[in-house]
């Protein structure tokens, strides 16, 4: 079974992914962000990084330098558009030779953008709170303001709560649990 939880950055997801992995047996937790900066590492990558932010998105290291990539993708809706493309395609790649490698693996998998994947026998989750909430919650994680905030925010996606199985509010996780005890044929929860 495949759990994906999407939300925006501070919506919860990894405290839900990790509550998630604590109650069901033998699942494994997959961050798609740090399957992502994992990838930085391959070479294919690197190429394509040059080819869209230039020859200085690589430091004397032969790394991908992240803030200069940060910095074109805000300011560019192009370099966004074509990065955005390229790494769901790699990252896709090794979230499908993970999941071959332990098909009967329970797997959570959380990112802004996890509501795009697409798997056979998965749940669909929503993580959503208040934007209060999550300035807070980002503001003392990743020390940005609030007009970080609303730059990284038009960048995501505009969730429409219907498309989900389940929304979670940060108070109705035993809902969650039933959900995922329905639609598990394992029944190891």
């Amino acid at each position: 079974m495949i759990i994906l939880i999407s939300g925006k950055s501070g919506s919860g997801k990894s405290t839900l992914a990790n509550a998630i992995k604590n109650c069901i047996h033998f699942s494994k937790h997959l961050d798609i962000d740090k399957i992502n900066s994992e990838n930085f590492l391959i070479e294919k990558v690197k190429i394509e990084a040059k080819k869209i932010f230039g020859e200085n998105v690589l430091d004397k290291e032969n790394h991908i330098n992240k803030k200069i990539i940060k910095e074109q993708i805000f300011s560019c809706p192009q370099k966004y558009d074509a990065w955005k493309a390229f790494m769901e395609k790699i990252n896709l790649e090794t979230l499908n030779e993970i999941i071959k490698s332990s098909p009967n693996q329970t797997y959570i998998i959380e990112h802004v953008y996890a509501f795009e994947l697409s798997f056979s026998n998965c749940i669909n989750i929503l993580a959503k709170v208040s934007d209060e909430e999550r300035l807070k919650r980002l503001v003392f994680r990743e020390k940005i303001d609030e007009k970080q905030l609303l730059l990284r925010d038009s960048k995501a996606p505009n969730y429409n709560e219907k498309d989900f199985d389940f929304v979670y509010d940060g108070k109705n996780f035993g809902e969650i649990l039933e959900l995922i005890q329905k639609k598990s044929k394992s029944k190891r929860i």
